[in-house]
C-alpha cells in the first residue's frame, strides 16, 4: 500500500515554484489542473489540483482552507537543510530545536497555508541514554570582567565578536552584555553546529574566572548532586527575570566554577 497526499489549492503556479526551487521537488506529472510532484529522493509523492475543475466529482471540487494539514518530511541533516531554507528567505515559522521525546526539528509553511516539519528522528533506544545528556547541556559561557567596558573594547577588538547592549536585571550586579561570536537566532542560540554564545559579567558577582553554563531541568536536585559528588555551592540562587529563570553559580572538585541555570517554563 503507498499513501501520497493531494492537496486542492488554485495555487498551482505559487505551490510548483515553492517545491521545485525551494525544497528541490520534482515533477512527476502536470496539466492544466493537476500536479504531480516527488521528493528529492523520489520516495514520496504528494499532488495539487484545481478546485472546482469539471473532470472531477464533487467530492474533489472544494478548495482547501489554508489550515488543519501539515506535512513531515524525514531527514538526516535537519541542520543544513535548515541553514539552506533560511539563505533562500524561507520564512522559518516553528525554530529549530529539540523535543523531549527525541526529535530536532523545525517548520516552515507551502503558498496554501500548509506545515511542513523538517524532522530528525532519534531512535527510541538513544532516547533515554540521551535524556540525562540533554538536560544537562552546556548552553552558554560568561567572562568575567573587573572593567566591563574594557572587556568590551577587547572581546570586539581582538575576536570581532558582537557586543549586545546590556541587559538589565533588578539587582544589578548581575546585568550583563550578551557576546556574539557566530551568526545566531533571536534567542541568541548559534546557527552554527557546536558554538556557543555567552556573555561578559562583572566579576564581583562572585566569578574570578571565565565559566559555562549548565541548564538544568531540576535547579534544587542540580544543587543535591554536585554536593554529593563533592562540589560546592559558591552562591546564593537568583532570579534572573530578563531570562525567565534562576541562576546560581557552584565550584567543582577542582577549584572550577560552573553556573547553573534553571528555565521557569511556562
Amino acid at each position: 500500500m503507498k499513501l501520497n497526499a493531494g492537496i486542492i489549492t488554485p495555487k498551482l503556479a505559487e505551490t510548483k515554484a515553492f517545491y521545485t526551487e525551494k525544497l528541490g521537488f520534482g515533477v512527476t506529472f502536470e496539466n492544466e489542473f493537476y500536479l504531480l510532484l516527488h521528493t528529492p529522493n523520489g520516495e514520496s509523492e504528494i499532488s495539487f489540483l484545481l478546485p472546482k475543475h469539471p473532470s472531477q466529482q464533487a467530492l474533489f471540487q472544494a478548495p482547501f482552507q489554508n489550515q488543519g494539514v501539515y506535512l513531515t518530511i524525514e531527514v538526516d541533516d535537519v541542520d543544513s537543510i535548515y541553514l539552506q531554507l533560511k539563505k533562500q528567505g524561507v520564512e522559518i515559522k516553528i525554530d529549530i530545536r529539540n523535543e523531549s521525546w527525541g526529535d530536532r526539528h523545525f517548520a516552515i509553511q507551502d503558498p496554501n497555508g500548509i506545515g511542513i516539519d523538517f524532522v530528525n528522528y532519534t531512535p527510541q533506544e538513544k532516547i533515554t541514554e540521551q535524556a540525562e545528556i540533554q538536560a544537562n547541556k552546556v548552553t552558554w559561557f560568561s567572562m568575567p570582567a573587573d572593567n566591563v567596558q574594557r572587556a568590551i573594547k577587547f572581546y570586539k577588538e581582538a575576536f570581532n565578536w558582537t557586543i549586545e547592549p546590556e541587559t538589565k536585571e533588578e539587582n544589578d550586579r548581575y546585568s550583563f552584555y550578551v557576546a556574539i561570536n557566530s551568526k545566531s537566532d533571536s534567542n541568541y542560540i548559534s546557527e552554527t553546529k557546536g558554538a556557543i554564545n555567552g556573555c561578559i559579567v562583572k566579576r564581583e558577582i562572585g566569578l574570578p574566572t571565565p565559566a559555562v553554563l549548565v541548564e538544568v531541568d531540576d535547579l534544587d536536585s542540580a544543587i543535591a548532586k554536585v554536593k554529593t559528588a563533592g562540589g560546592k555551592l559558591a552562591s546564593e540562587k537568583t532570579v534572573m527575570k530578563s531570562l525567565n529563570g534562576i541562576f546560581v553559580l557552584i565550584k567543582d572538585t577542582e577549584g572550577n566554577y560552573v553556573e547553573l541555570f534553571q528555565n521557569n517554563k511556562q
